[in-house]
């Protein structure tokens, strides 16, 4: 793996000319660099950037030092791969690998709470397409909307200044915030989204951050947050639960993850539905998995996730369900 000290070694004296280079850092540690980029899939163009030089430059260099490439076959799709390893932190310039046989251009990021909280959140309100991901939201949650907002843009800049939109809609055309029954933020980044349409790298995030504690109650704040909900029967707590389509090949692996710190039952339900949807009318009968919470868990859950949670009227919710859970606490066995 080709080191960041190396690079910056390199870029530290670029500004000269090669023959001045090599007598200040060697011909040999030139020439390990380049090698290993080329290796790990850096272009010509991309070594260039990160040195700071031209991409004509660089191939000179290449022939120089007799590193052999592979011959540019045109840009690949654009993807992103999680990494604990910092040394692998790459969201601006990207490196060709094979992933099921598929050429694609990988960028790297370490996961982050802010990142696992984002993550799950697309698992519950996301839509994906070929170059962004969207959010959806009804307008009665505008305040959650903006906070959404304002973690995604701050997301956007960690992951190289994506850019990023909110927009706000009513009958499914543009309008004020003032008239709008619904929002949308959007996310642009064709590599985020291509990470969400591939299975190997979607399982690969699952389980960096499933593993990692702070990381799992992050995601499960954000799942949560679009996808959970507090019941109550008479004015008293009564449930507090996740549901997903049975559709979503993951989320039974998800509850087995969450299976191993909370009581939990899985039941399944059934039933229509009727959605209109830029002015047509979609209807069938939806089968969904519904995670409930048994109340010795309330407490644990809640204390877990309302540190990540940024919906208002979750947090609002939450203490007299942790209130009840603690007050009849010789009820739950």
């Amino acid at each position: 793996m080709v080191k960041k000290s190396e690079i910056e070694q390199l870029t530290n004296v670029s500004s000269k000319r090669i023959n001045k280079i090599e007598e200040l850092i060697g011909k040999e540690t030139i020439k390990r660099v380049l090698a290993r980029c080329v290796k790990e899939g850096y272009t010509a163009e991309s070594i260039g950037k990160m040195i700071g030089k031209d991409r004509h430059v660089i191939h000179q260099w290449l022939l120089r030092y007799n590193i052999k490439r592979e011959r540019f076959a045109g840009f690949k799709k654009a993807i992103l791969r999680v990494s604990f390893n910092r040394e692998e932190y790459d969201v601006k310039y990207g490196r060709y690998q094979k992933i099921n046989n598929q050429l694609f251009r990988v960028y790297y990021t370490v996961p982050t709470e802010l990142f696992s909280y984002i993550i799950g959140l697309i698992m519950g309100d996301g839509h994906i397409d070929e170059r962004k991901i969207y959010i959806v939201g009804g307008i009665k949650e505008s305040s959650f909307a903006d906070k959404v907002y304002s973690l995604i843009v701050e997301l956007g800049k960690n992951l190289g200044n994506r850019k990023v939109d909110i927009h706000f809609y009513k009958d499914d055309k543009i309008t004020s915030r003032k008239e709008a029954t619904s929002w949308r933020i959007y996310f642009y980044w064709s590599a985020l989204a291509n990470m969400f349409k591939t299975r190997e790298c979607l399982e690969e995030t699952f389980k960096s951050i499933w593993n990692n504690k702070k990381l799992f109650d992050a995601f499960t704040a954000g799942f949560f947050d679009t996808d959970g909900y507090f019941v109550t029967k008479n004015n008293k707590p009564e449930r507090i639960g996740l549901e997903q389509s049975k559709k979503k090949w993951w989320f039974l692996d998800y509850y087995k993850k969450l299976e191993e710190k909370y009581s939990i039952n899985i039941n399944e339900r059934e039933r229509d539905y009727k959605i209109k949807n830029r002015g047509k009318i979609y209807a069938g009968r939806s089968s969904n998995y519904l995670i409930y919470l048994k109340m010795s868990s309330w407490n644990d859950f809640i204390e877990n996730l309302m540190k990540y949670s940024h919906k208002k009227l979750y947090h609002i919710r939450a203490e007299p369900f942790r209130a009840h859970a603690l007050a009849v606490k010789r009820w739950w066995h």
